[in-house]
């Protein structure tokens, strides 16, 4: 009983000590403080959701010409027009009014099979879009469609489907950049254009015809201010120069191999070497830095100056659970290894929080009901992030430029056999100006 009433004690004591800094030391001040900062933030997150459900999103499915001429180059373009979605806003606008910047989507489809290539904006940008895509690719057609995802919005134990999918993120640094296009070109090869998207438009062909694969890229973008900084900060730690770092010992045996010495000479000639050597190791860094060192470092720049957006990208497989095929998983994760490069970045799937598997950890058996219960709210979360096309849920984005990001999304280059796309079959042209006319 002694040890329970001195832990009363104790306790009534602490009671009784915090009551008297509430009340005569204004403590109350900060419960207000707290108050309103939790107030505060969960009014500016509704009247910013708010904001955002009012600005309707529409589909636009892209059809180009079978025989497409143009290179990844075209499509870095666009991804530099639709870069203008980007406002600055005021300081009423954005904590008052809740307007912030906006985001689109770039998907690729596979019903069965058959690729389609869609992208998602907000209507008031349509716009924005049209001409963006219409100015590299005056001949294609772009129609307005329906959500191809309507009719999959809701997951229960009693559908009769079942899904797979996951984020990808970076195996570094979001500074550094992953492997573009523009290294995918091999001037001196007898093909000196390998499409990229090659591997990933031949992985979402293989969708049986009770299958959908799809790949969807959110993209908001950003001001160069908000990010550039920290690649300059990437760049500058790994050039970072000073002295080499020599262990405390070998600093202090030259000195105490001097007693050894035969003659003063040999002190002042082994002397004279150990400066040497000192100052080789005062160089600067980026004088001793490998060739791959020296290509990480310039990967990191070029890619600080291209316009970027904050990206996610989600993976999804659905497929009957009847005919539901593990495999089919392996796929676009395999088609996006050839992205990542050993000095540079790696797209890598979210394996830990939003990939719809999660693992047992000591107990099978007694895990069980936790481990169902973690696959299916792993599966909510990504079909509710995939279907609403947020940017909110998942993990944090990544900051991706437009030459990364026209590596993983552009049509199909002329020079690549490639799978099942929807084309434009014929092409199309003005009449001639001069056609006689009838009266």
């Amino acid at each position: 009983m002694g040890i329970f009433s001195t832990i009363s004690e104790g306790f009534g004591s602490t009671i009784s000590t915090g009551w008297y800094l509430f009340v005569h030391w204004y403590g109350w001040v900060l419960f207000v403080i707290a108050g309103f900062y939790i107030v505060r933030k969960l009014y500016q997150d509704k009247i910013m959701d708010d904001y955002v459900f009012s600005n309707k999103r529409i589909f636009l499915h892209i059809k180009i010409e079978k025989e497409n001429l143009q290179s990844t180059l075209a499509v870095e373009q666009i991804f530099a027009s639709m870069h203008a979605m980007h406002q600055n806003f005021t300081w009423a606008e954005r904590w008052l009014e809740g307007l912030v910047n906006l985001w689109w989507t770039a998907e690729m489809v596979s019903l069965g099979g058959k690729i389609s290539f869609i992208i998602s904006v907000p209507e008031k940008v349509r716009g924005l879009a049209l001409s963006s895509f219409y100015a590299y690719y005056p001949n294609a057609e772009i129609a307005e469609v329906e959500d191809y995802m309507k009719n999959l919005t809701h997951l229960d134990d009693n559908s009769s489907w079942d899904i797979w999918g996951t984020e990808y993120k970076f195996t570094r640094d979001w500074a550094y950049p992953i492997r573009t296009w523009r290294e995918f070109e091999h001037p001196a090869a007898e093909e000196p254009v390998i499409d990229p998207m090659a591997g990933v438009l031949e992985a979402l062909s293989r969708a049986e015809p009770h299958e959908m694969l799809a790949i969807q890229i959110v993209m908001r973008p950003i001001a160069d201010k908000d990010w550039a900084p920290h690649s300059e900060e990437v760049v500058q730690a790994l050039k970072e120069e000073g002295d080499h770092h020599v262990p405390f010992l070998e600093r202090i045996l030259p000195f105490l191999a001097w007693g050894s010495k035969k003659t003063v000479l040999e002190a002042i000639q082994k002397g004279g070497g150990q400066g040497a050597h000192g100052e080789e190791q005062k160089q600067p860094k980026v004088m001793r830095m490998t060739e791959g060192e020296r290509n990480t470092v310039k990967g990191i720049e070029t890619k600080a100056t291209k316009p970027a957006f904050q990206t996610k990208i989600r993976h999804l497989y659905i497929a009957p659970k009847d005919k539901f095929d593990k495999n089919k998983k392996s796929l676009l994760v395999g088609a996006y290894r050839q992205f990542g490069a050993v000095n540079s970045n790696n797209l890598k799937p979210d394996v830990n929080g939003t990939w719809t598997n999660y693992n047992y950890a000591m107990f099978e058996a007694l895990e069980k009901p936790f481990v169902k219960f973690m696959i299916m709210e792993r599966k909510h979360l990504l079909l509710q992030g995939f279907v609403n096309r947020s940017r909110w849920i998942g993990i944090d984005p990544m900051i991706m430029n437009i030459e990364e990001l026209a590596t993983l999304y552009h049509f199909p280059l002329n020079t690549a056999s490639t799978p099942p796309v929807e084309r434009i079959d014929i092409k199309k042209g003005q009449p001639p100006a001069n056609l006689p006319v009838m009266s």
